[in-house]
Protein backbone atom coordinates (compact mmCIF):
# COMPACT_ATOMS: atom_id res chain seq x y z
CA UNK A 1 0.00 0.00 0.00
CA UNK A 2 2.85 2.40 0.82
CA UNK A 3 4.44 1.70 -2.56
CA UNK A 4 1.20 2.56 -4.38
CA UNK A 5 0.80 5.81 -2.45
CA UNK A 6 4.44 6.70 -3.12
CA UNK A 7 4.01 5.95 -6.84
CA UNK A 8 1.01 8.27 -7.22
CA UNK A 9 2.74 10.96 -5.15
CA UNK A 10 5.79 10.89 -7.46
CA UNK A 11 3.54 10.86 -10.53
CA UNK A 12 1.66 13.90 -9.21
CA UNK A 13 4.89 15.80 -8.64
CA UNK A 14 6.09 14.86 -12.14
CA UNK A 15 2.95 16.10 -13.87
CA UNK A 16 2.82 19.21 -11.71
CA UNK A 17 6.42 20.07 -12.53
CA UNK A 18 5.99 19.53 -16.27
CA UNK A 19 2.66 21.35 -16.37
CA UNK A 20 4.49 24.66 -15.92
CA UNK A 21 6.13 24.50 -19.36
CA UNK A 22 4.99 27.50 -21.34
CA UNK A 23 5.91 29.75 -24.23
CA UNK A 24 5.36 33.48 -24.29
CA UNK A 25 6.45 36.53 -26.20
CA UNK A 26 5.42 39.55 -28.22
CA UNK A 27 4.36 39.97 -31.85
CA UNK A 28 5.20 43.27 -33.57
CA UNK A 29 5.72 44.66 -37.05
CA UNK A 30 8.99 46.01 -38.45
CA UNK A 31 8.41 49.32 -36.60
CA UNK A 32 7.93 47.53 -33.26
CA UNK A 33 4.20 48.31 -33.20
CA UNK A 34 2.28 45.57 -31.32
CA UNK A 35 -0.08 43.52 -33.50
CA UNK A 36 -3.27 43.02 -31.49
CA UNK A 37 -5.31 39.93 -32.44
CA UNK A 38 -2.49 37.94 -34.04
CA UNK A 39 -3.37 34.22 -34.17
CA UNK A 40 -0.76 32.03 -32.47
CA UNK A 41 -1.40 28.34 -33.21
CA UNK A 42 0.35 25.05 -32.44
CA UNK A 43 -0.92 22.69 -35.21
CA UNK A 44 0.63 19.57 -33.66
CA UNK A 45 -1.22 20.14 -30.37
CA UNK A 46 -4.39 21.65 -31.88
CA UNK A 47 -3.96 24.53 -29.44
CA UNK A 48 -3.66 28.29 -29.79
CA UNK A 49 -4.45 31.79 -28.61
CA UNK A 50 -4.49 35.43 -29.80
CA UNK A 51 -2.30 38.35 -28.75
CA UNK A 52 -3.59 41.08 -26.43
CA UNK A 53 -3.53 44.88 -26.91
CA UNK A 54 0.22 44.91 -26.28
CA UNK A 55 0.87 42.17 -28.81
CA UNK A 56 1.71 39.68 -26.06
CA UNK A 57 0.74 36.02 -25.97
CA UNK A 58 1.23 33.09 -23.60
CA UNK A 59 0.50 29.37 -24.06
CA UNK A 60 1.02 27.07 -21.09
CA UNK A 61 0.87 23.36 -20.27
CA UNK A 62 3.16 22.31 -23.12
CA UNK A 63 5.13 19.08 -23.49
CA UNK A 64 8.89 19.13 -23.84
CA UNK A 65 10.47 18.78 -27.26
CA UNK A 66 10.33 20.48 -30.64
CA UNK A 67 7.03 22.16 -31.52
CA UNK A 68 5.88 23.97 -34.65
CA UNK A 69 4.26 27.36 -33.98
CA UNK A 70 2.39 29.53 -36.48
CA UNK A 71 1.86 33.32 -36.35
CA UNK A 72 -0.74 34.80 -38.71
CA UNK A 73 -2.24 38.27 -39.03
CA UNK A 74 -4.33 39.82 -41.81
CA UNK A 75 -2.15 41.82 -44.21
CA UNK A 76 1.11 40.25 -42.99
CA UNK A 77 3.09 37.21 -44.06
CA UNK A 78 2.43 34.10 -41.99
CA UNK A 79 5.47 33.11 -39.93
CA UNK A 80 6.39 29.55 -38.87
CA UNK A 81 8.92 28.76 -36.16
CA UNK A 82 10.23 25.61 -34.50
CA UNK A 83 10.60 25.94 -30.72
CA UNK A 84 12.53 23.53 -28.52
CA UNK A 85 10.71 23.35 -25.16
CA UNK A 86 13.44 22.39 -22.69
CA UNK A 87 12.61 24.59 -19.71
CA UNK A 88 9.58 26.02 -17.92
CA UNK A 89 9.79 29.54 -19.39
CA UNK A 90 10.40 29.84 -23.15
CA UNK A 91 10.36 33.27 -24.78
CA UNK A 92 9.81 33.80 -28.50
CA UNK A 93 9.35 37.29 -29.95
CA UNK A 94 8.25 37.61 -33.57
CA UNK A 95 8.32 40.42 -36.12
CA UNK A 96 5.82 40.01 -38.97
CA UNK A 97 6.44 41.57 -42.36
CA UNK A 98 3.79 43.26 -44.48
CA UNK A 99 2.55 41.02 -47.31
CA UNK A 100 3.25 43.31 -50.26
CA UNK A 101 4.66 40.69 -52.60
CA UNK A 102 3.27 37.16 -52.39
CA UNK A 103 5.95 34.79 -51.17
CA UNK A 104 6.09 31.06 -51.84
CA UNK A 105 3.05 29.13 -50.69
CA UNK A 106 3.10 27.38 -47.33
CA UNK A 107 1.40 23.99 -47.11
CA UNK A 108 -0.01 22.70 -43.81
CA UNK A 109 -1.48 19.24 -44.25
CA UNK A 110 -1.74 16.13 -42.12
CA UNK A 111 0.34 17.73 -39.38
CA UNK A 112 3.26 18.34 -41.77
CA UNK A 113 4.35 21.94 -42.37
CA UNK A 114 6.51 22.64 -45.38
CA UNK A 115 6.96 24.89 -48.41
CA UNK A 116 5.20 24.18 -51.70
CA UNK A 117 8.42 23.68 -53.67
CA UNK A 118 9.49 20.93 -51.23
CA UNK A 119 6.43 18.80 -52.10
CA UNK A 120 6.47 16.25 -54.89
CA UNK A 121 2.84 17.04 -55.75
CA UNK A 122 0.91 20.24 -56.35
CA UNK A 123 -1.51 21.18 -53.54
CA UNK A 124 -4.21 23.79 -54.04
CA UNK A 125 -6.06 25.21 -51.02
CA UNK A 126 -9.62 26.54 -51.09
CA UNK A 127 -10.57 28.59 -48.01
CA UNK A 128 -14.00 28.53 -46.33
CA UNK A 129 -14.53 32.20 -47.22
CA UNK A 130 -14.02 31.43 -50.90
CA UNK A 131 -16.54 28.58 -50.65
CA UNK A 132 -19.05 30.89 -48.97
CA UNK A 133 -18.86 33.52 -51.71
CA UNK A 134 -19.36 31.09 -54.60
CA UNK A 135 -23.09 31.57 -54.02
CA UNK A 136 -24.03 28.03 -55.05
CA UNK A 137 -26.17 25.61 -53.00
CA UNK A 138 -24.10 22.74 -54.44
CA UNK A 139 -21.02 22.32 -52.26
CA UNK A 140 -19.22 20.26 -54.91
CA UNK A 141 -19.66 23.03 -57.47
CA UNK A 142 -17.50 25.36 -55.35
CA UNK A 143 -14.56 22.98 -55.86
CA UNK A 144 -14.66 23.65 -59.60
CA UNK A 145 -13.09 27.04 -58.80
CA UNK A 146 -9.79 25.13 -58.57
CA UNK A 147 -8.21 24.82 -62.06
CA UNK A 148 -8.32 21.22 -63.28
CA UNK A 149 -11.26 20.22 -61.06
CA UNK A 150 -14.69 19.50 -62.53
CA UNK A 151 -17.75 17.51 -61.44
CA UNK A 152 -20.28 14.90 -62.49
CA UNK A 153 -23.81 15.74 -61.30
CA UNK A 154 -27.10 13.84 -61.11
CA UNK A 155 -28.72 16.72 -59.25
CA UNK A 156 -27.89 19.58 -56.91
CA UNK A 157 -27.06 17.24 -54.05
CA UNK A 158 -25.65 14.31 -56.03
CA UNK A 159 -22.32 15.32 -57.55
CA UNK A 160 -18.80 13.88 -57.66
CA UNK A 161 -15.37 15.45 -58.16
CA UNK A 162 -13.36 15.03 -61.35
CA UNK A 163 -9.64 15.87 -61.34
CA UNK A 164 -8.00 16.13 -64.75
CA UNK A 165 -10.46 13.64 -66.24
CA UNK A 166 -10.32 11.05 -63.44
CA UNK A 167 -13.03 10.46 -60.85
CA UNK A 168 -14.80 7.89 -58.62
CA UNK A 169 -12.38 5.10 -57.53
CA UNK A 170 -9.40 7.08 -58.89
CA UNK A 171 -9.84 9.98 -56.42
CA UNK A 172 -9.37 9.67 -52.68
CA UNK A 173 -11.64 11.82 -50.51
CA UNK A 174 -10.73 12.44 -46.86
CA UNK A 175 -12.66 14.10 -44.05
CA UNK A 176 -10.13 15.73 -41.71
CA UNK A 177 -7.53 13.17 -42.75
CA UNK A 178 -9.88 10.16 -42.44
CA UNK A 179 -10.69 8.20 -45.59
CA UNK A 180 -14.28 8.21 -46.87
CA UNK A 181 -14.82 4.83 -48.51
CA UNK A 182 -18.60 4.82 -49.11
CA UNK A 183 -19.15 7.22 -52.00
CA UNK A 184 -16.71 6.49 -54.82
CA UNK A 185 -18.26 3.55 -56.57
CA UNK A 186 -20.61 5.20 -59.09
CA UNK A 187 -21.78 8.57 -60.32
CA UNK A 188 -25.01 8.11 -58.33
CA UNK A 189 -23.27 8.22 -54.95
CA UNK A 190 -23.10 11.65 -53.22
CA UNK A 191 -19.98 13.21 -51.77
CA UNK A 192 -21.25 12.90 -48.19
CA UNK A 193 -19.58 16.05 -46.82
CA UNK A 194 -21.15 19.07 -45.14
CA UNK A 195 -19.41 22.39 -45.79
CA UNK A 196 -20.59 24.27 -42.69
CA UNK A 197 -17.67 23.21 -40.47
CA UNK A 198 -14.98 23.16 -43.17
CA UNK A 199 -12.04 25.53 -42.62
CA UNK A 200 -10.30 24.75 -45.91
CA UNK A 201 -10.10 22.15 -48.67
CA UNK A 202 -6.77 20.75 -49.82
CA UNK A 203 -6.73 19.43 -53.39
CA UNK A 204 -3.85 17.32 -54.71
CA UNK A 205 -4.05 17.30 -58.49
CA UNK A 206 -2.32 14.32 -60.00
CA UNK A 207 -1.06 10.90 -58.87
CA UNK A 208 -0.45 10.57 -55.14
CA UNK A 209 -0.48 6.78 -54.83
CA UNK A 210 2.92 6.56 -53.15
CA UNK A 211 1.62 8.62 -50.22
CA UNK A 212 -2.04 7.61 -50.05
CA UNK A 213 -2.49 4.29 -51.87
CA UNK A 214 -3.67 3.09 -55.28
CA UNK A 215 -7.07 4.82 -55.04
CA UNK A 216 -5.31 8.23 -55.20
CA UNK A 217 -4.07 7.80 -58.76
CA UNK A 218 -6.16 10.78 -59.88
CA UNK A 219 -5.61 12.95 -56.80
CA UNK A 220 -6.76 13.61 -53.26
CA UNK A 221 -9.38 15.95 -51.78
CA UNK A 222 -9.02 16.53 -48.03
CA UNK A 223 -11.68 18.50 -46.14
CA UNK A 224 -10.13 20.10 -43.03
CA UNK A 225 -12.47 21.00 -40.15
CA UNK A 226 -12.52 24.41 -38.47
CA UNK A 227 -9.96 25.19 -35.76
CA UNK A 228 -10.89 25.13 -32.06
CA UNK A 229 -11.53 28.36 -30.17
CA UNK A 230 -8.54 30.25 -28.70
CA UNK A 231 -7.58 29.22 -25.17
CA UNK A 232 -9.93 30.67 -22.57
CA UNK A 233 -12.57 31.66 -25.15
CA UNK A 234 -16.10 30.55 -26.00
CA UNK A 235 -17.17 31.42 -29.56
CA UNK A 236 -20.53 31.00 -31.23
CA UNK A 237 -21.78 31.82 -34.72
CA UNK A 238 -24.89 31.58 -36.85
CA UNK A 239 -24.82 31.47 -40.64
CA UNK A 240 -27.75 32.00 -43.00
CA UNK A 241 -27.77 31.74 -46.79
CA UNK A 242 -30.73 32.32 -49.09
CA UNK A 243 -30.73 31.08 -52.70
CA UNK A 244 -33.17 32.47 -55.26
CA UNK A 245 -32.70 29.82 -57.98
CA UNK A 246 -33.65 26.98 -55.63
CA UNK A 247 -35.86 28.93 -53.20
CA UNK A 248 -33.38 27.43 -50.76
CA UNK A 249 -32.15 28.16 -47.28
CA UNK A 250 -28.95 27.07 -45.52
CA UNK A 251 -28.74 27.35 -41.72
CA UNK A 252 -25.81 26.62 -39.46
CA UNK A 253 -25.40 27.18 -35.72
CA UNK A 254 -22.09 26.48 -33.99
CA UNK A 255 -20.57 26.83 -30.53
CA UNK A 256 -17.03 26.00 -29.41
CA UNK A 257 -14.82 26.67 -26.43
CA UNK A 258 -11.34 25.96 -25.09
CA UNK A 259 -9.91 25.88 -21.58
CA UNK A 260 -6.35 25.32 -20.44
CA UNK A 261 -6.48 21.60 -21.25
CA UNK A 262 -9.88 20.86 -22.78
CA UNK A 263 -11.53 21.92 -26.02
CA UNK A 264 -14.79 21.02 -27.72
CA UNK A 265 -17.79 22.23 -29.66
CA UNK A 266 -20.79 21.34 -31.77
CA UNK A 267 -22.50 22.48 -34.96
CA UNK A 268 -26.03 21.95 -36.24
CA UNK A 269 -26.91 22.55 -39.88
CA UNK A 270 -29.99 22.38 -42.09
CA UNK A 271 -30.44 22.77 -45.86
CA UNK A 272 -33.71 22.83 -47.78
CA UNK A 273 -33.87 23.42 -51.55
CA UNK A 274 -36.53 23.18 -54.26
CA UNK A 275 -35.92 22.20 -57.89
CA UNK A 276 -33.30 24.39 -59.57
CA UNK A 277 -34.70 27.18 -61.75
CA UNK A 278 -32.91 27.64 -65.07
CA UNK A 279 -32.90 30.53 -67.51
CA UNK A 280 -36.18 31.02 -69.34
CA UNK A 281 -38.28 29.95 -66.36
CA UNK A 282 -37.72 26.19 -66.74
CA UNK A 283 -36.78 24.09 -63.70
CA UNK A 284 -34.63 20.97 -63.44
CA UNK A 285 -36.96 18.08 -62.50
CA UNK A 286 -36.24 16.47 -59.13
CA UNK A 287 -33.15 18.61 -58.39
CA UNK A 288 -34.54 19.23 -54.88
CA UNK A 289 -32.56 18.10 -51.83
CA UNK A 290 -32.64 18.33 -48.03
CA UNK A 291 -29.91 17.88 -45.44
CA UNK A 292 -29.74 17.71 -41.64
CA UNK A 293 -26.36 17.57 -39.90
CA UNK A 294 -25.07 17.44 -36.35
CA UNK A 295 -21.38 17.44 -35.54
CA UNK A 296 -19.57 17.44 -32.22
CA UNK A 297 -15.96 17.24 -31.09
CA UNK A 298 -14.06 17.13 -27.82
CA UNK A 299 -10.45 16.76 -26.84
CA UNK A 300 -7.67 17.12 -24.32
CA UNK A 301 -4.21 18.65 -24.73
CA UNK A 302 -1.64 18.30 -21.99
CA UNK A 303 1.64 16.83 -20.89
CA UNK A 304 0.54 13.25 -21.45
CA UNK A 305 -0.45 13.93 -25.06
CA UNK A 306 -3.27 15.14 -27.28
CA UNK A 307 -6.56 13.25 -27.55
CA UNK A 308 -9.49 14.12 -29.82
CA UNK A 309 -12.83 12.56 -30.67
CA UNK A 310 -15.11 13.65 -33.54
CA UNK A 311 -18.74 12.71 -34.20
CA UNK A 312 -20.57 13.46 -37.47
CA UNK A 313 -24.21 12.64 -38.17
CA UNK A 314 -25.22 13.41 -41.74
CA UNK A 315 -28.80 12.88 -43.04
CA UNK A 316 -29.56 13.59 -46.71
CA UNK A 317 -32.61 13.24 -48.94
CA UNK A 318 -31.25 13.80 -52.43
CA UNK A 319 -33.39 14.05 -55.53
CA UNK A 320 -31.84 12.55 -58.66
CA UNK A 321 -32.20 14.20 -62.04
CA UNK A 322 -32.41 11.16 -64.32
CA UNK A 323 -34.42 10.40 -67.46
CA UNK A 324 -37.28 8.41 -65.81
CA UNK A 325 -38.31 11.37 -63.60
CA UNK A 326 -38.91 13.82 -66.46
CA UNK A 327 -42.47 12.55 -67.01
CA UNK A 328 -43.13 11.80 -63.33
CA UNK A 329 -42.26 15.21 -61.87
CA UNK A 330 -44.99 17.54 -63.14
CA UNK A 331 -44.48 20.54 -60.88
CA UNK A 332 -41.74 22.26 -58.97
CA UNK A 333 -41.38 21.31 -55.31
CA UNK A 334 -38.99 20.71 -52.43
CA UNK A 335 -40.25 17.48 -50.83
CA UNK A 336 -38.50 14.27 -51.94
CA UNK A 337 -41.12 11.74 -52.99
CA UNK A 338 -39.81 9.73 -55.95
CA UNK A 339 -36.41 8.69 -57.24
CA UNK A 340 -34.31 10.03 -54.41
CA UNK A 341 -31.62 8.78 -52.08
CA UNK A 342 -32.33 8.46 -48.36
CA UNK A 343 -28.76 8.75 -47.17
CA UNK A 344 -27.55 8.66 -43.58
CA UNK A 345 -23.99 8.65 -42.36
CA UNK A 346 -22.62 8.63 -38.83
CA UNK A 347 -18.92 8.57 -38.02
CA UNK A 348 -16.93 8.64 -34.82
Amino acid sequence: MKKIVLFFFVLFLFLRANAQNQIYGKVTDNENIPLYGTTVFLPELNKGTITNEDGEYRISNLPKGNLKIQFSYVGYNTEFQTVNIIKEENELNIKLTIAIIRSQEVIVTGGIITSQHENAVKIDVLKSREILFTGTPNFMESLTMVPGVDMIAKGQGVSKPVIRGLSMNDILVMNNGVRIENYQFSENHPLGIDDNDVDRIEVIKGPASLLYGSDAIGGVINFIKEKPAPTGKIIGDYRLQLHSNTLGINNSLGLKGTTKNLFGGFRFGCKNHADYLQGGGNYVPNARFNEMTFKANAGYTGEIGTFKILYDNFKQDLGMTVTPVILLVTKRGRKNEIWYQDWREGDV
